[in-house]
């Protein structure tokens, strides 16, 4: 048997692939400087403080008080779940 050879005018996806290699790797070199400039801005619009003058957010917490009747019925779920 004579082995076949594949046809001379096969379709070649090698120069799509590196066009769209080359693009891709243009847009991230792009986004990387883009990233560096801001980091760099952001850094600049910061004010210098030392460790010791650097104050900590206040975040706001809301308290709910449960009434005893809730208490006891969270404690009778737990039970329950965990002994049932």
């Amino acid at each position: 048997m004579r082995r076949r050879n594949a046809p001379e005018n096969a379709l070649s996806l090698f120069a799509f692939q590196d066009i769209i290699t080359g693009t891709a790797g243009v847009m991230l070199f792009i986004l990387m400087l883009l990233l560096v400039q801001l980091a760099i801005q952001a850094t600049a619009k910061q004010p210098d403080t030392s460790d010791s003058e650097a104050t900590v957010p206040e975040v706001s917490t809301t308290i709910t008080r449960l009434s005893s009747a809730d208490i006891q019925k969270l404690q009778n779920r737990y039970e329950e779940q965990n002994h049932g």
